[in-house]
């Protein structure tokens, strides 16, 4: 009887192990912010919060502190605006380098890729050495995805 009251205390610590580990790795919900400055935005990246998508009035971010997103508030899904980009290929494997970084690949002209990604995305390539263009601030207004 013993046996099986020490392997159900196992058990029971493993579950909760389990659901502790996965609350840690669970992505951060998005907020969205209101900002009247580049400052507001910087103040929140000192927080360590991710900058999705930085309009002229607001933000929406995840991650940082809980001191540095109050204030924030839920956002529609439409303000969570793509950006219509082309990308200038420097070699044949940047293609899969771009998509990998969460661009949503519309076509390939010539050596420029042709798509849409949230700003986030865009800095990263920029810190990656690729040169971005952003041709429209909201690629739905462009016309949508091919």
């Amino acid at each position: 009887m013993v046996k099986y009251g020490l392997l159900v205390a196992s058990l029971l610590l493993l579950a909760v192990a389990s659901m502790l580990i996965a609350q840690d790795n669970a992505p951060a919900k998005l907020q969205k912010m209101m900002i009247s400055s580049s400052a507001d935005v910087q103040q929140l990246i000192d927080a360590g919060a991710e900058i999705i998508v930085q309009q002229p009035d607001y933000v929406i971010f995840r991650g940082g502190s809980a001191a540095a997103a109050q204030g924030a508030t839920s956002f529609e899904e439409v303000e969570l605006v793509q950006r219509f980009v082309h990308i200038a290929l420097r070699d044949s494997g940047d293609v899969q380098t771009i998509v990998d970084m969460g661009v949503d690949l519309w076509d390939i002209e010539g050596e420029t890729v042709v798509g849409q990604a949230y700003d986030l995305y865009i800095n990263r390539l920029k810190k990656q050495g690729f040169d971005v263009k952003i041709m429209a601030m909201d690629a739905k207004k462009r016309g949508g995805k091919k």
